[in-house]
């Protein structure tokens, strides 16, 4: 109850923290999509906890929700991984929208598994409806002149 907030905070203060070191614009597309995908972990972790924590004394809905709250710091780690240990060996690593794909294809599966052996689907359709809003937003915030203005001024620009 404690350390879901400071999560929540942290990811909030961290993106703020990216946002203060951009200086001034235009901001390329990829940045504004990363500064989007910043505010976005930080909000679906709190749905998708605050959902666990509703639904804590129904296990099954409970731990689809809390794998959730896993799944969504998935990009940042393998997406340094990739770039760190895969472009030296082989000259090359995914887009950090490919990385973003990760998440979203385990989401689909779990979910496939949860329909085929008569699982709750709620949880996973929760999460995937979530990524699914975060992988068109990559694409639609570079083009949203609020996103550029909301950069802009945490930036101090």
């Amino acid at each position: 109850f404690v350390l879901a907030p400071l999560i929540v905070l942290t990811a909030v203060l961290v993106n703020h923290y990216f946002a203060g070191r951009m200086g001034e614009g235009p901001y390329p597309d990829e940045l504004i999509g990363i500064y989007w995908f910043g505010y976005f972990l930080a909000v679906a972790f709190a749905i998708l906890y605050g959902l666990a924590i509703y639904h804590r004394r129904r296990v099954q809905l409970h731990a689809r929700y809390m794998v959730g709250t896993a799944l969504i710091f998935v990009v940042p780690g393998l997406g340094r991984a990739l770039t760190n240990y895969l472009e030296p060996l082989v000259g090359w690593s995914p887009t950090f929208y490919q990385v973003m794909l990760v998440p979203f294809g385990i989401g689909l599966w779990l979910l496939f598994q949860d329909w085929r052996n008569a699982k709750p689907l709620q949880p996973y359709l929760v999460f995937n409806g979530l990524w699914l809003i975060n992988l068109l937003m990559w694409e639609i915030a570079p083009r949203m002149e609020m996103w550029h203005r909301l950069l802009a001024w945490e930036a101090g620009g």
